[in-house]
C-alpha cells in the first residue's frame, strides 16, 4: 500500500500537493474495517426549485421555509413550489433573516423588512430610528441590528419590529473597530468587530437591556462577515486580528480555536477579495460541512469537524478541465431535506444517492502526496492498484475511471489511461494499471466524472 487516502493540502509545490475534491475522508468508526478511513464522494445535486434569480439568504420557521432570491421573497413548499410573500428594494448580495414569536425580519443594508407570519403581510421598516443594517438576530424578544460603519448595535421593541427607540443602542468598545456582525448564540450576544468579539448578555437593565461581558473577549475579529455561522454548537468565522487575517476559527466558549492549517490559510489568503468570502454550513450523514468561497478561488473549501479535516468541491468545465467553486452558496434544511441555493437561480436537495450535479458532471479527484523515498533513490513502478467503489455502473454502462501520474511534484502529468469499474454487479472488479515507468518522486492523480458511485478505500504500487 501507499499513502495515498487524505485531506486537501493544497500548498501547490514539491513538498506537499495532496488534493481531494469532492471527497471527504470519513472514518471507519468500528476501527475493524479495512483502512481507518476512506474518501467518501460528497453528496450529487437534484433540482428541488428554479426561481430565475441569485440565491441570497433563507429560513426555516415551524415548517415554513423562505428563501430571497433576487428582489423576491419566496415560500417554499415541500415539493418546490414556489410562492411569491414579497419584493425587496434590492436584488444582489446576501440577506440577513431573523424570525421572533409573530414577524420574520429580512434586511439587507440600506432596508429593513417584515413578514407577519399570521397574515402573510410584508411591509418595509419605515421608522426613522432605522438606519439599516446588514444583520439581524433575534435574543429574547427583541431584534437586534447593526449600525452600519459603527461600533453600535441597536433594538426593535418587544417583539415588535416597526417600532424603535433612537436611545436603545450600545456599543462594542473594547477596540476603536467597527462593529460587523451580531449574533445571538447560549443565550448571550456575539459581537463580531474587525478585530474582536465580544459578548454582551441579558441584564435587563431598565435603559437597555443588554450589557457587555468584560471577561469573554477574544481578541480575534472577523475579516469576512458573510462567514460567520453556527453550527455543530459553535460559531465558525474566516478571522482576523490587528496582526493579520486569512485563518478559520471555531468558537470554543470564550476562546477562539485556529481549524485551518497553514496550507488552507494560504490559499485562502491567494483570494483577489478575501473580505467578500461567504460561507454556509451543513449536518448531514453524521457530519458537519463549513463551506468557504472566496473570490478569486477555483473551488470551494470545505473543514469537516468530525474528522477536523479539509477538502476541496468545485463543479468541472468538461470541455478545459478547470474547476470552479461549487454552486452551492448558502444552505436551508427544510422538509427534512439538505437545500442549497445557487447564483443560477436553483434550489438543490444535496442528495447522497445522486452521483451527478443535477445532470452535470460531479467531478472526483483525489491528487496523493509524494510517492518517494527519502534519499530520492529511482524507484519502479511496474502496477497501480485503485481499491475504490466497484460494480455499480448503471445497468448498461460501464463507468470509467482516469489515472495519470507527475514525476516533477505535479508541474506536468501524463497522459490520461482509463479503466472500467465493472458493469453492473461486477463487484469482484479489480482496476488496475500496468507499466507506469519509474520516478524518483512520484504524485498520482485519480479521476471520476461519470455518473456512478464512487468512494476510495486505498492504493498499492
Amino acid at each position: 500500500m501507499i499513502s495515498f487516502v487524505g485531506p486537501s493540502y493544497p500548498l501547490f509545490n514539491k513538498a506537499a500537493s495532496e488534493r481531494s475534491i469532492n471527497l471527504f475522508m470519513a472514518t471507519i468508526e468500528s476501527g475493524t474495517g479495512k483502512a481507518p478511513f476512506i474518501l467518501q464522494s460528497i453528496p450529487g445535486l437534484t433540482l428541488f426549485a428554479a426561481l430565475g434569480a441569485e440565491y441570497r439568504g433563507g429560513i426555516n420557521i415551524a415548517g415554513r421555509a423562505f428563501v430571497v432570491m433576487g428582489p423576491t421573497l419566496y415560500e417554499l413548499s415541500v415539493l418546490g413550489v414556489a410562492t411569491v410573500r414579497g419584493t425587496l428594494l434590492t436584488s444582489t448580495g446576501r440577506v440577513s433573516i431573523a424570525a421572533g414569536v409573530s414577524q420574520v425580519v429580512i434586511v439587507d443594508g440600506p432596508y429593513g423588512y417584515i413578514l407577519t407570519q399570521s397574515s402573510n403581510a410584508f411591509t418595509r421598516i419605515t421608522s426613522p430610528n432605522f438606519p439599516g443594517s446588514r444583520y439581524v438576530t433575534f435574543l429574547h424578544g427583541y431584534f437586534v441590528f447593526v449600525h452600519p460603519d459603527t461600533q453600535q448595535y441597536y433594538i426593535s421593541a418587544i417583539d415588535d419590529a416597526t417600532k424603535f427607540n433612537a436611545l436603545e443602542f450600545a456599543s462594542a468598545e473594547s477596540n476603536p473597530d467597527k462593529l460587523q456582525v451580531v449574533l445571538s448564540d447560549h443565550d448571550e450576544l456575539k459581537l463580531f468587530g474587525d478585530f474582536t468579539v465580544e459578548t454582551a448578555h441579558d441584564t435587563g437593565g431598565a435603559d437597555f437591556p443588554f450589557s457587555r461581558n468584560g471577561g469573554a473577549l477574544m481578541e480575534v475579529g472577523c475579516i469576512a462577515p458573510d462567514t460567520v455561522l453556527k453550527l455543530d454548537n459553535s460559531i465558525y468565522w474566516l478571522g482576523q486580528n490587528e496582526s493579520g487575517g486569512g485563518l478559520v476559527f471555531k468558537a470554543a466558549g470564550y476562546q477562539p480555536q485556529i481549524v485551518s492549517n497553514d496550507a488552507i490559510s494560504q490559499f485562502l489568503q491567494s483570494s483577489t477579495n478575501l473580505a467578500g468570502a461567504t460561507a454556509y454550513g451543513y449536518q448531514q450523514g453524521g457530519k458537519t460541512f463549513y463551506c468557504i468561497n472566496a473570490p478569486g478561488l477555483k473551488t470551494t473549501l470545505v473543514y469537516e469537524a468530525k474528522s477536523m479535516q479539509w477538502h476541496e468541491r468545485a463543479d468541472i468545465d468538461m470541455v478545459t478541465g478547470d474547476y470552479k467553486q461549487h454552486r452551492a452558496t448558502g444552505y436551508l434544511y427544510a422538509f427534512g431535506k439538505c437545500l442549497v441555493g445557487s447564483a443560477d437561480g436553483r434550489i438543490y436537495m444535496l442528495d447522497p444517492l445522486a452521483t451527478s450535479n443535477a445532470g452535470d458532471a460531479l467531478v472526483r479527484d483525489r491528487v496523493s502526496p509524494h510517492n518517494a523515498i527519502p534519499a530520492l533513490d529511482r524507484l519502479q513502478f511496474p502496477r497501480f492498484q485503485l481499491d475504490c467503489t466497484v460494480g455499480k455502473s448503471q445497468v448498461g454502462l460501464d463507468a470509467q475511471v482516469q489515472l495519470r501520474y507527475s514525476n516533477d511534484g505535479g508541474l506536468n502529468w501524463s497522459n490520461w489511461q482509463m479503466r472500467s469499474l465493472g458493469k453492473t454487479g461486477e463487484f469482484k472488479k479489480r482496476v488496475v494499471w500496468h507499466r507506469l515507468g519509474q520516478a524518483r518522486d512520484r504524485v498520482w492523480q485519480v479521476r471520476c466524472t461519470d455518473d456512478v458511485t464512487f468512494n476510495i478505500i486505498g492504493a498499492s504500487a
